[in-house]
């Protein structure tokens, strides 16, 4: 692994390593689908972190089982493609999907909507509280923006994005991030209720 330099000339060392995906790292001989390729593989990703003393985020694709999962609303867990080793090895994993057609429905997004959302969420964390799950809507030349979860239908309608515009107006951005702003209070407000109360925190 080549280490970048500082303007001083100093050694930069990595806080966070990402491969996206894991599959374009994996050498030719190696078979995401054997415990025993991917228990070396973890083996060397876990010797780089200590050295440097830093985290690792791997991206990695669901099976076609594992997108059925999902648009069933099944719980993704254990959903990724290849051996069951690459999840066992990680401390915390994130699925990231579209809703399913009954997800969009009951939150009011037309079928043919559903493509601009998508939903992360939590399937594995070893330390720490859980975090819900995060609501996604692309805009302007696809970013996802993270968006309040859709309620009601009224809220889930307001100014969605045509599919041939790819924009939207500065008034919406500024009512989305309005609501960021207030839901980020009320967030907290709430995280500060439950920790008083005794709930455990991360």
């Amino acid at each position: 692994m080549v280490m970048p330099n500082d303007i001083e000339g100093a050694t930069v060392n990595p806080v966070l390593i990402v491969t996206d995906t894991l599959s374009r790292f994996l050498g030719e001989e190696t078979d995401e689908n054997s415990s025993t390729d991917m228990t070396a593989v973890f083996k060397a990703v876990e010797f780089h972190l200590k050295t440097y003393n830093a985290a690792a985020l791997i991206l990695h694709h669901i099976s076609k089982a594992g997108m059925g999962a999902q648009q069933r609303d099944e719980d993704p867990a254990g959903g990724e493609r290849g051996s069951s080793v690459i999840t066992f090895n990680a401390r915390a994993a994130w699925s990231l999907s579209c809703p399913s057609k009954k997800t969009a429905e009951q939150r009011g997004i037309p079928d043919s909507d559903r493509w601009q959302f998508a939903t992360l969420k939590q399937t594995k964390v070893n330390y720490g509280m859980p975090h819900a799950a995060q609501w996604f809507r692309k805009v302007a030349e696809g970013v996802p923006d993270p968006i309040q979860e859709p309620i009601s239908p009224a809220r889930s309608q307001e100014r969605l994005v045509p599919r041939n515009t790819g924009g939207v107006s500065n008034n919406h951005n500024n009512h989305n991030n309005h609501n960021n702003h207030n839901n980020h209070n009320n967030h907290n407000n709430h995280n500060n209720h439950n920790n008083l109360n005794g709930r455990q925190s991360a």
